[in-house]
């Protein structure tokens, strides 16, 4: 169902107390966790930002090109893919496709545990990168896959800022890639982006469009050898015709 522009700023006003409603209570916590580990303030350390972008892999056989780490919004059944570390500009350029410019920066912070492992929190702020998102079905509705891309079909960009806190294995062990974290305790995304359409959101194929994604996850407990007792309370990707 549309909505009207009135609607949509309110939603888009909503989602974004939410999500800063949601970080603060992540730091809250996060305080609390770190005091019950006893971890050390004097002991936090700064990490490049390039041992977490190092890490992230893109898909090679089923979605070619595209983040291992797809979102979903379980309301609308779309899923969206946003190249958060640049990965996906990287396949471009090496499959000879032109470069969208992406630029990525951030920050990394570490903090040893009692139990020897560590808390790691990555920011990560991402401009011109590539946003592709599909229907329940697995049909385009935003911008082009990465092989379209490099074929010189449109691609849909924009800009995102990742927010994630995991418990990693040591400190200064290697970052994982997105989507081997085991041990997440908070992660979130907001991206917008423009680009084309597809006749699958039932307008002209290629018409100019915008997208919106929100997506928030909130571990609350673990489970010893089950599943992350995690959730999300915020997961939405909005669609609209680009206004003219």
């Amino acid at each position: 169902m549309r909505v009207n522009h009135q609607r949509r700023d309110t939603m888009r006003t909503h989602r974004s107390v939410m999500l800063a409603g949601t970080i603060l209570f992540l730091l809250a916590t996060t305080t609390v966790f770190v005091q019950n580990n006893k971890a050390s303030s004097n002991s936090v350390k700064t990490r490049p930002i390039q041992d977490f972008l190092s890490s992230q892999v893109v898909n090679s056989f089923f979605l070619p090109g595209l983040p291992s780490v797809g979102w979903g919004d379980p309301v609308s059944g779309r899923t969206a893919w946003v190249d958060y570390a640049g990965a996906t500009n990287q396949y471009l350029v090496n499959n000879g496709g032109t470069s969208l410019g992406t630029q990525t920066d951030g920050t990394v912070t570490e903090r040893p545990l009692a139990d020897g492992t560590a808390l790691v929190t990555v920011v990560l702020h991402t401009t011109n990168a590539l946003v592709y998102a599909v229907d329940i079905n697995g049909n385009a509705l935003f911008g082009n896959a990465p092989n379209d891309v490099v074929a010189n079909s449109p691609a849909g960009v924009g800009k995102c800022l990742l927010f994630v806190e995991f418990i990693n294995s040591a400190p200064g062990a290697p970052l994982p890639d997105l989507a081997t974290i085991i041990n997440v305790r908070f992660i979130a995304i907001t991206s917008t982006a423009t680009g084309p359409l597809s006749a699958n959101f039932g307008v002209p194929n290629g018409t100019p469009g915008s997208f919106q994604m929100t997506q928030t996850g909130v571990v609350q407990s673990h489970g010893s050898g089950g599943p992350r007792g995690d959730f999300f309370p915020a997961e939405h990707i909005n669609l609209t015709v680009a206004p003219h």
